[in-house]
């Protein structure tokens, strides 16, 4: 898990760093509900969350492959990516086969894991 507690996370991450990805994904999911997954807080957060480092967050991300809303889980697909932690390969082949996926989230995820294979070769 993130953060340092109980589970098998593949990184460390400062408590403050993960307080700060899950607040952004919040923002994110928030102004997906009020329908503005395309708007200026969404872009905000977007962007803040291009700009962790941590490889202890692609716990997180994989964790946000999950939500509901697809904004989220292309956010997450693309942080993932930039990450390059091979072990979210598998996630992201979940979220490619899950049926009835969208396809910015499924081509997200495949260039994710392209990207990830390219960089660990």
């Amino acid at each position: 898990m993130a953060g340092g507690g109980g589970g098998a996370g593949r990184g460390f991450i400062r408590r403050d760093e993960e307080t700060y990805v899950r607040a952004q994904l919040k923002n994110l999911r928030e102004s997906a509900v009020r329908g503005e997954a395309g708007g200026e807080i969404a872009w905000h957060s977007r962007e803040a969350l291009g700009r962790v480092l941590s490889e202890g967050a692609a716990d997180i991300f994989i964790e946000a492959l999950r939500d509901r809303h697809e904004v989220v889980r292309v956010t997450a697909a693309e942080n993932l990516k930039r990450l390059g932690d091979r072990e979210a390969i598998d996630a992201l082949q979940k979220v490619i086969q899950k049926p009835g996926e969208s396809s910015w989230v499924k081509k997200t995820a495949e260039a994710a894991i392209d990207e990830i294979k390219l960089r660990n070769r």
